[in-house]
């Protein structure tokens, strides 16, 4: 016995599409590819105020880095570039090794 009109209203549950094997020389590729996408980024706290907005700040709407061209560089700044961009690897960029950078 069929389902009727219900039957034709409710669509299958899709069926999961197998994973492929990814080569390291194509993970490494496409690293690459979103490392480029995320350096050429600028970040939403660069032209907004996020202070405040804790949630905002760490989620996706915040994705890049910071406006460097604002930053004047001396001696006491450049440690301080340096941990901002390997927060921001961190951040949005999971597939690197916390180590690496």
């Amino acid at each position: 016995m069929g389902l009727g009109v219900l039957g034709t209203l409710i669509a299958p549950e899709p069926k999961a599409a197998p994973r492929a094997a990814i080569t390291e020389p194509q993970l490494r590729r496409e690293i690459a590819i979103d490392l480029e996408a995320l350096v050429n980024t600028i970040n939403l706290g660069s032209s907004l105020d996020l202070s405040g907005l804790d949630h905002v700040r760490k989620s996706i709407l915040n994705h890049g880095f910071p406006d460097l061209t604002r930053l004047s560089i001396d001696e006491h700044r450049v440690d301080l570039i340096r941990e901002d961009m390997a927060a921001v690897l961190l951040a949005y960029e999971p597939r690197l090794i916390k180590e690496s950078i």
